[in-house]
């Protein structure tokens, strides 16, 4: 992912994926500047997640577009993307 020049969408939808796995790609994230498009729909992701997302959302000019629906994120993850996008 870090090095990617052509991927601008990636579906992971459905995968399972669990938070500390989730992190590894928003680790990528931040240095990549193809990727439009993310859906992580249906997995299990996190309040933790949706703090680190927030923080990729402020660092990477390029994505655009999340999916999380269908994800245990709460309040407190919920208000961090929030308060990110205001």
């Amino acid at each position: 992912m870090r090095q990617n020049k052509t991927i601008v969408k990636l579906d992971l939808s459905k995968n399972g994926l669990k938070s500390v796995v989730a992190m590894y790609l928003l680790e990528a994230l931040h240095l990549n500047c193809t990727v439009m498009e993310l859906n992580l729909e249906g997995n299990m992701l996190d309040d933790e997640f949706a703090k680190d997302l927030a923080v990729t959302l402020t660092e990477n000019e390029v994505l655009n577009k999340v999916d999380i629906s269908d994800n245990p994120i709460g309040p407190d993850g919920a208000l961090s993307i929030l308060n990110t996008l205001l």
